[in-house]
């Protein structure tokens, strides 16, 4: 059946996209309120409810709301940068699987004539642990809350996601699909140049926790920022990794090669790539010498940084002459870079150890550089 109001909000996300955008010269009240209500039974379903106030004039472009066809999604954008963000729903949302945060998932930027990550397969799988693009995160890939102190049948915690089944007395891995026993539920707001999710979870055996996620568009260049608070509302000690997978993809290009160079702060050290090659080091980058042949993949853990000082890695893309700068505060546990067609992942990685009551917030920003003579 033909629905006019989804075409329309279609169309209105394709203008966001394919045409320059119109600068928000006077940003008006307007907020857009959305509920991701979950059951918390498996097998349940649940729908984000998009209700748009999106205000208009002869300048000004203040937000676009849309039903991706066929997964839920806001654009946010203004007159530097356009952001397209998945909206976690359990029901229809374009990730649904254990692994990565469903929260604030940017899958797509525009800046110029140039776009940032893209889809890594030719068929996407919502239940797929890693099918997913673009700024994904993970809270703890090695281990989860609760897990290890977990009996069979009994649950753990992963942030970002809810409440899990453990089904065999094996080892977290981080890469199987698990049963839900509670899908965390998701309060989104939104407003000009940003927007806020919300998620507070009661978990069992003492695990709980209250996460916000906020994306803020820069006002004066092409950049967002990411600020996440984690708190501890829980009894036990949470301890987890945090870390952003970046899958880097350029103007839509399918393979990896000498394009791509990464650049660091540090003169970074490697076993791995300190041998002969596709990858190896040079200086403060980190160079490819040639395409990476289909489903190969490459990867190495780097060494040489201060794990207690902030951090800045910057992804280069001669060929297109853009970059992608990610940069934020200390300390850091590790870093890793990871590739394979058609992206190249600089990981890294944030401790977070909270006492029951504490709370940490951290951000990561991304600028995203386009015709810098790289």
């Amino acid at each position: 059946m033909f629905d006019r109001h989804a075409t329309v909000a279609r169309l209105m996300l394709a203008a966001l996209f394919m045409t320059p955008l119109i600068a928000c010269a006077a940003e008006q009240s307007s907020s857009t309120v959305v509920t991701s209500s979950a059951s918390s039974t498996t097998g349940g379903t649940a729908s984000a409810n998009v209700t748009a106030t999106s205000t208009t004039n002869a300048t000004t472009v203040v937000q676009a709301v849309a039903v991706a066809d066929p997964y839920p999604m806001v654009a946010l954008a203004n007159e530097h940068i356009a952001l397209e963000i998945m909206l976690p729903d359990a029901a229809n949302g374009y990730y649904r699987a254990t692994r990565f945060d469903w929260s604030g998932l940017v899958t797509r930027v525009k800046v110029g004539e140039h776009t940032f990550y893209a889809p890594r397969t030719k068929k996407h799988n919502p239940k797929g642990h890693d099918d997913t693009q673009g700024t994904a995160e993970e809270f703890g890939l090695d281990a989860t809350l609760g897990y290890d102190t977990a009996a069979v049948g009994e649950t753990f915690v992963k942030i970002g996601v809810g409440e899990l089944k453990k089904d065999k007395d094996e080892k977290y891995k981080f890469f199987k699909t698990y049963e839900f026993a509670k899908i965390g539920q998701w309060d989104i707001k939104q407003k000009p140049g940003q927007i806020t999710f919300h998620q507070a979870l009661q978990g069992s055996n003492g695990w709980a926790y209250d996460y916000t996620k906020t994306l803020t568009l820069d006002e004066k260049q092409a950049g967002v920022t990411i600020e996440r608070t984690l708190k501890n509302t829980g009894d036990n000690l949470i301890e987890v990794t945090h870390y952003g997978h970046n899958f880097t993809v350029v103007d839509d290009q399918p393979v990896v090669g000498p394009q791509y160079h990464i650049e660091f702060d540090f003169k970074p050290e490697s076993k791995e790539y300190a041998k002969p090659g596709i990858a190896k080091i040079e200086g403060q980058k980190l160079v490819l010498t040639q395409d990476l042949p289909p489903n190969k993949s490459i990867w190495g853990e780097l060494a040489g940084f201060d794990k207690e000082a902030d951090y800045k890695v910057r992804v280069v893309n001669t060929q297109a002459d853009v970059a992608v700068e990610i940069s934020g505060s200390g300390p850091v546990e590790k870093m890793v870079v990871w590739g394979m067609n058609p992206t190249i992942c600089p990981e890294v990685f944030i401790p977070i150890k909270l006492e029951p009551g504490q709370s940490k917030t951290w951000k990561t920003h991304y600028l995203f550089e386009v015709g810098k003579k790289q």
